[in-house]
């Protein structure tokens, strides 16, 4: 998938990095901007995870899910591994946060635009993470179902929209897959 080497570019370009580090110039080596993107995704999550517990829960249920987050083993290990997942964990929680605060505003009888934003902001941040990692296609069937039963009036119709959104965010990735390598998702699958 196609985002984290995108935000992988952003990254190096922003730090003049181009792969040949300049004579007496070895602060920002790709292997430590690499791990450096994948922190500032880690720590994001951690916060999102503190948003999500006390949106649920309360502050101290909040402030356990963050810490044991930040203290487990296989985040720390992930953060350094180079891989997509702090990202894609980012992007999927995120998205189950704009799902949960458009939820909210339905049930508080926000203004239609107020919830139905954060509904389809949601679904972009899930398309965004599944364009980071395919895998994180499995948060698309419990984010439709939440929204359809959340949601007070035609929550089926919306949850519909919703998964609209997810595949046409998709829909230009997956076809140039399939006229680049004759599968939807590339040579993904082989690997």
């Amino acid at each position: 998938p196609p985002l984290y080497p995108v935000v992988l570019a952003a990254a190096f370009k922003l730090t003049g990095m181009d792969f040949t580090p300049p004579e007496g110039r070895d602060v920002f080596t790709p292997e430590r901007i690499v791990v450096g993107v994948n922190y500032l995704f880690t720590v994001l999550s951690g916060w999102l995870i503190f948003l999500i517990g006390r949106k649920l829960f309360d502050r101290r249920v909040a402030v356990l899910g963050m810490t044991l987050y930040f203290l487990s083993d296989t985040v720390l290990a992930t953060s350094l591994s180079g891989t997509n997942l702090p990202m894609t964990a980012f992007l999927g929680l995120a998205a189950i946060w704009f799902a949960l605060l458009a939820a909210q505003l339905n049930q508080d009888g926000a203004p239609a635009v107020q919830w139905v934003s954060a509904a389809m902001f949601s679904a972009t941040l899930c398309a965004l993470a599944i364009l980071t990692r395919y895998g994180a296609f499995i948060l698309v069937p419990g984010l439709v179902l939440f929204i359809g039963w959340s949601v007070k009036e035609k929550g089926w119709a919306w949850a519909g929209i919703f998964l609209a959104v997810v595949l046409a965010f998709m829909a230009p990735w997956l076809v140039r897959n399939k006229l680049v390598s004759g599968g939807f998702l590339g040579l993904a699958p082989y690997s």
